[in-house]
């Protein structure tokens, strides 16, 4: 009986070890109303304190507004060279500025600048209505790009973030997604968020990212404050092989944000490791095929398997698959079959799609026949 309870006494501290492994304590709370810390390559969530809660997203907004002027480029649409005119009503809109002048043109590249650096309303206005003629059209493309990107707790009404007729809002996990989108697609981006300063027409301006002269890989990405919202930092930074983003809304001041960002990419980079647990195409699995000229298909991942773990879960890392018994032919190359799950001590961390490494055609009429009477057996 004592070695019985030994025994069970060693199974439940072995348990509890994998389970800590497999989920590190997460029980402080940042000096923010939200905030969410997110893996960039796997879009993995490691930290998050009232993700989906609204708020208004101040110069956060012009994340947006950048996204879709290097959309615009990317498509071909405008170049960084193209000379931009200034309008009375870019001259004209208050709050934090580069100080573009009416009647003016302005290489596109130095608005970009006057956006990323120095969080310039007057840019915003002035980018907007050069890519969609003014800037209601632009707003209407932006909750376009909102609801493709499945940010579901967010409405933009301006394409700067200053308060606006009706409510505009977004929250700490939308947030997130719409950074790790932006950085995907346009990494290049961070040439000009990284950047400590920007000069135009005489006035030399910081960057309001506090974190950019932090010694820690912080190279972006933006600030944003409203009274009535507080002040929101997110920030991105890499470290080795990792790329994290931390989003901070509703601080208190600009060192509560810096300092509340920071303890996020600090934790990310302390407790968390990528790792691939196998690689595109790898074969994880088999399938009966029934009706074909083959009578077995493999099943290979659609991607590779990067996940974002804890550190101390690394050597418990397993996977399982989720396939079919069988499936009837024809089966065509690269056709979804089911699922293979990374875990940890319990805990599903990835899920990823498993496709036909082949295709098989469908077998003829006696083979079909055969098959059919052994189902039917």
């Amino acid at each position: 009986m004592r070695r019985i309870i030994i025994s069970l006494v060693c199974l439940a501290l072995f348990t509890a070890a994998q389970a800590r492994a497999a989920n590190p304590i997460r029980t402080f709370r940042i000096a923010a109303r939200s905030g969410v810390l997110m893996n960039t390559a796997t879009g993995q969530v490691l930290f998050s304190q009232e993700p989906q809660k609204t708020i208004a997203p101040a110069s956060f907004t012009k994340l947006m507004t950048l996204f879709l002027v290097f959309d615009a480029i990317k498509d071909g649409q405008i170049g960084l060279s193209d000379l931009v005119p200034i309008s009375e009503k870019a001259w004209r809109t208050g709050g934090s500025k580069m100080f573009i002048r009416a009647g003016k043109r302005v290489m596109l590249e130095d608005l970009i600048k006057g956006i990323a650096v120095v969080s310039g309303n007057d840019a915003c206005v002035a980018v907007a209505e050069y890519v969609a003629g003014d800037t209601s059209p632009f707003v209407e493309l932006m909750n376009h790009k909102a609801r493709r990107l499945g940010l579901k707790n967010t409405h933009f009404r301006s394409v700067h973030g200053l308060p606006r007729e009706g409510e505009q809002f977004t929250c700490a996990f939308d947030m997130a997604v719409l950074a790790r989108s932006y950085l995907l697609r346009h990494p290049e981006a961070l040439k000009y968020h990284s950047m400590k300063s920007f000069t135009f027409s005489n006035i030399t301006q910081r960057n309001r990212n506090g974190l950019l002269w932090i010694d820690m890989g912080v190279d972006g990405l933006k600030t944003g404050h409203l009274k009535s919202a507080g002040y929101h930092l997110l920030a991105t930074a890499k470290n080795e092989l990792t790329r994290l983003i931390a989003v901070v809304m509703g601080a208190k001041g600009f060192s509560a944000r810096e300092n509340e960002a920071l303890k996020l990419l600090h934790y990310g980079f302390r407790n968390f490791v990528n790792m691939k647990v196998f690689d595109k195409g790898q074969i994880l699995g088999q399938v009966e095929v029934y009706h074909g000229t083959e009578t077995r298909l493999e099943a290979s991942a659609a991607q590779d398997g990067l996940v974002t773990v804890p550190k101390r879960a690394r050597k418990d890392i397993t996977w399982e698959t989720r396939l079919p018994r069988r499936i009837m032919a024809p089966v065509a190359l690269g056709q979804p079959l089911g699922h293979v799950r990374i875990k940890a001590g319990g805990k599903t961390f990835r899920e990823f799609k498993l496709v036909a490494a082949q295709s098989v055609d469908r077998a003829g009429f006696m083979v079909r026949l055969i098959h059919s009477a052994a189902l039917m057996s």
